[in-house]
């Protein structure tokens, strides 16, 4: 019998609801655990500009948040971060199972910032 997703995460942008996706519990020593919610946050101006909360779907419980330090749309503070973007490719799960919505809003964010290095 194959396992199926447990756990649903949703994405809201800027305050756009840009979609959800089942995600699997992540194995640590043996036990199953949630994976986090997330929330980004710009270092300058304190905004959370996206969440990105985790259900599990047996109970109804959001797992607790973990915090991201990202620049905003306005805020550009480190070379090599695209400001306002929820890309992280140290996260293959996360990034492998994105919604179609979430990965064109990625690409308009890298975009933008290419536009601005011409």
């Amino acid at each position: 019998m194959a396992k199926l997703p447990r756990y649903k995460q949703e994405f809201i942008i800027k305050g756009k609801y840009l979609g959800a996706t089942m995600r699997y519990g992540k194995q640590v020593h043996e036990e199953t655990h949630a994976p986090a919610s997330e929330a980004f946050f710009c270092p300058v101006c304190a905004a959370v500009w996206a969440i990105c909360p985790t259900t599990d779907t047996m109970t109804q419980q959001v797992s607790d948040f973990m915090p991201y330090r990202v620049p905003c749309e306005q805020h550009d503070t480190r070379w090599g971060e695209i400001p306002g973007s929820i890309w992280k490719p140290w996260d293959k799960d996360f990034i492998a199972t994105l919604p179609d919505d979430v990965v064109r809003y990625e690409f308009t964010q890298a975009m933008k910032l290419f536009k601005e290095l011409e």
